[in-house]
C-alpha cells in the first residue's frame, strides 16, 4: 500500500462523516475535497524532500510531529467519550499553521482551485485542508518511524510513491511550490517552505 492509500485508509466513512459535520457540509462534498487535496499536499512535501537539505528538514519536522492523532481521528471528529470539540479545534488550528507555511500566500488560489473542482465552497475547502495537513504529516511521521527511515530513504520513498501515483503532475501541487511567483517549481521554493514550517 502506498502512502496516499494509507492516508485515505485513516479517513474512514465515520471520520469523513464527522469531518463533514465539523465543516458544515455533506460527506460527499468532503470526500471530493479530500480526493482533490491529498495528492497536492503530499506532492508538495515530496518535492520538498527531492534534495538532501529538503529531505533533512522534512525528516526533522516529522520527528517532532505527533503521529498518535491517527488513532484518535474517530473521537476527534465524532466527539465521543474519548474526545471533545477542543480536539478538533486544536487539529484545525495546527493545520492552519502547517498550511500557511506550505502555501505561503497561495492559500486563496489553492482553495479556489479545489473549490472549482468540487462541490465544496471556499470556506468548506479551507477547513478541510486545515484538518488534512496534520493528518498527512502524522501518517508520514508514523511511516518514517515504523520503517526506521532516515532522511534520504524518506525522500526516496516519497519520490517512488508520488511517481507511481502521478502525484507530481497534480497542478495544485505545482501551485503550492511556486513560492517566488516565477511559474516554475524550484528547490529554493521547496526548501524555503520547509524552513518556515520548522520555525
Amino acid at each position: 500500500m502506498n502512502i496516499l492509500d494509507e492516508i485515505k485508509g485513516q479517513l474512514t466513512s465515520s471520520v469523513l462523516d464527522g469531518m463533514a459535520s465539523k465543516v458544515g457540509g455533506d460527506s460527499s462534498a468532503v470526500s471530493d475535497i479530500v480526493e482533490s487535496a491529498l495528492p497536492a499536499l503530499l506532492g508538495g512535501l515530496t518535492q520538498n524532500a527531492a534534495q538532501a537539505d529538503g529531505a533533512e528538514a522534512l525528516s526533522s519536522a516529522l520527528d517532532k510531529h505527533d503521529s498518535s492523532v491517527l488513532g484518535r481521528l474517530g473521537s476527534i471528529f465524532n466527539d465521543d467519550d474519548k474526545g471533545d470539540e477542543n480536539d478538533s479545534g486544536r487539529l484545525e488550528s495546527d493545520g492552519r499553521k502547517v498550511l500557511h507555511h506550505i502555501m505561503q500566500g497561495k492559500e486563496d488560489s489553492v482553495v479556489a482551485s479545489i473549490s472549482s473542482q468540487t462541490s465544496g465552497d471556499p470556506s468548506m475547502v479551507k477547513k478541510v485542508l486545515s484538518f488534512l495537513g496534520p493528518i498527512v504529516l502524522a501518517q508520514l511521521s508514523k511511516t518514517k518511524k515504523d520503517q526506521g527511515l532516515g532522511a534520504s530513504a524518506l525522500g526516496g520513498l516519497l519520490s517512488a510513491n508520488s511517481k507511481d501515483a502521478g502525484i507530481l503532475d497534480n497542478p495544485i501541487a505545482k501551485m503550492l511550490l511556486d513560492k517566488n511567483g516565477d511559474g516554475k517549481v524550484g528547490f529554493g521554493d521547496a526548501l524555503s517552505g520547509l524552513k518556515k514550517m520548522l520555525g
